[in-house]
């Protein structure tokens, strides 16, 4: 859907945001006696929040589980909220949005060609360790930024890894196919 209408790109970054939020758990002191969900909470007392399950709630979100970018918007809270919504929120949208434009206007082939995702074990953050994406213009890319390519097994020699470096919840590996490429 993304591909066919651009104008999606920064629903589609709020409902990233919302379905696979980068933090998982945060925690809060309460400040004042209060009860939520007929749970009393005393000042002082730490509380534990879940922000994906916040994401995720039905009496928010229809049809929570789903993946939809066409979904009508309603405020999630992947990057926390009030006074501790994350400072760098705003940027982190806009730098998410021109990715993703840009990336399927640099390359209109660029399609999904491995299971989902794989995610990082951290403990409080969510990270992207792999997605395995094919497109026809990721090999001669990946040549052209001096991508070191080595064998991923001899069995498939047709398949290759580039080491990108890169750290934090950046995704990491390159693999590139002889008709295409994926990437890590």
């Amino acid at each position: 859907k993304l591909k066919a209408d651009p104008s999606l790109a920064a629903a589609t970054v709020e409902e990233i945001l919302r379905f696979e939020s980068p933090v998982a758990i945060t925690n809060r002191g309460i400040s004042e006696e209060r009860e939520v969900g007929g749970c009393p909470m005393h000042v002082h007392q730490s509380v534990i929040t879940s922000l994906h399950a916040a994401n995720r709630d039905p009496e928010i979100f229809e049809d929570p589980d789903r993946f939809d970018i066409t979904r009508k918007h309603v405020p999630h809270v992947a990057f926390g909220g009030g006074s501790h919504i994350c400072i760098g929120a705003p940027l982190a949208r806009i730098e998410a949005k021109q990715a993703l434009v840009r990336l399927f206007e640099r390359f209109p082939d660029l399609h999904l060609a491995g299971d989902e995702p794989t995610w990082r074990a951290l403990p409080f953050f969510r990270g992207m360790e792999a997605l395995v994406v094919a497109g026809d213009l990721l090999m001669g890319l990946a040549r052209r930024h001096g991508a070191t390519l080595l064998p991923v097994d001899s069995e498939h020699s047709a398949i290759f890894q580039c080491l990108c470096g890169g750290g934090g919840q950046r995704v990491r590996r390159l693999i590139l196919t002889a008709s295409g490429g994926a990437f890590y």
